[in-house]
């Protein structure tokens, strides 16, 4: 909402130096070298579906209905049509993620995990869900500690659906050509149905009509880094919650901004948001925000912080090429701008009534 009778005209500068700033200080361990679940061996049993053993399943639920929690399902190779839900703590592997696909028929979620503690998914093609408003090719619900890694997710309503979850793993995933977010996360104001402290890194996100990551309201404590997130419709990243780490992604070639940022408290730091549709990072009622060492670029504004957005700490940043403004405060108070590079912008910084 605009505030009244607060406008002072627009002062254009090349550079502002602040006397005194608070640095935030990160200390959160992403454990970025999490390796993938290995497949059990020794007492665990292992299940198979596909090949041409005499006793393998022909299809994937047929083999989940009839195992037990801690047991693995191995897929070989060829095309499921099922929509699979996944009730029980297993370990289900493909043979390979261009190789092995689970097509959902154009019905429903693909692949659907439904109130669990533990479950990892792994090396598959999933595609073809239904187009209905909740409809993804993975739907991890109400669980924790569930991995999606090295699958090939496209062709669905969404990418992946994080809803009420947490300390799960989604990781080293291409998640493209989704009709709507590649991932989405959402929370509910209720105890036990927070998203928080999921981990999604080392994913390539493009092509989703969209957008790539949307973290919704209530999702605290979450950590997105090393991903490639461009080319998707909207934005590269929407981030609605609070307290979240996004860390050395690429936001690029997105249809409008790279990180569209309406939550507080979060970490913002060493991103590369380049040739967005309109803004490489856009802050909106957004407040006590860190952002920090992010390369800006070759948009119509670098950073853009507007209205009811106060006490950010935009420290460090690399603003070039911009066809506006390198930084643009508008209706905005207390923020501080340190550091960083303004050069080839038609404007270097512009305070608009900041």
């Amino acid at each position: 909402m605009r505030r009244e009778g607060r406008h002072r005209g627009v002062t254009f500068v090349s550079f502002i130096l602040i006397i005194s700033f608070a640095i935030f200080s990160i200390s959160i361990d992403i454990n970025s070298t999490i390796n993938a679940n290995p497949i059990p061996t020794g007492t665990d049993p292992i299940l198979y579906v596909g090949g041409s053993g005499p006793n393998n399943y022909s299809k994937i639920q047929y083999a989940i209905d009839n195992a037990s929690n801690g047991d693995t399902i191995f897929v070989y190779n060829g095309t499921y049509y099922e929509n699979v839900v996944i009730d029980k703590s297993i370990n289900l592997i493909g043979e390979n993620r261009n190789g092995t696909i689970i097509d959902g028929g154009g019905n429903g979620d693909t692949v659907y995990v439904d109130e669990i503690n533990w479950v990892n998914i792994s090396n598959f093609k999933i595609t073809n869900s239904g187009s209905n408003i909740g409809d993804a090719g993975v739907d991890i619900y109400h669980s924790q500690n569930a991995t999606v890694e090295n699958t090939n997710i496209s062709g669905n309503k969404r990418g992946i659906y994080v809803q009420y979850s947490f300390n799960c793993r989604i990781y080293a995933n291409i998640i493209y050509s989704n009709d709507e977010k590649g991932i989405l996360m959402v929370s509910a104001e209720i105890l036990g149905y927070y998203s928080t402290n999921n981990h999604i890194y080392n994913n390539i996100i493009s092509h989703n009509d969209g957008g790539g990551i949307d973290i919704k309201i209530f999702s605290g404590n979450n950590f997105i880094y090393n991903n490639n997130c461009s080319d998707n419709g909207y934005d590269g990243l929407r981030l609605e919650g609070n307290n979240n780490l996004i860390n050395n992604n690429n936001f690029s070639n997105n249809n409008r901004y790279g990180i569209y940022l309406l939550g507080d408290n979060d970490n913002i730091t060493n991103n590369t948001c380049d040739s967005n549709g309109v803004h490489a990072i856009y802050l909106e009622d957004a407040d006590y925000n860190y952002v920090y060492n992010n390369t800006c670029s070759d948009g119509q504004h670098g950073i853009y912080v507007n209205s009811g957005s106060n006490n950010n700490n935009i420290s460090n940043n690399t603003c070039i090429n911009n066809s506006n403004e390198g930084i643009h405060i508008s209706e905005a108070g207390n923020n501080i701008i340190w550091g960083g590079i303004c050069q080839s912008n038609k404007y270097g910084i512009l305070l608009d009534s900041a």
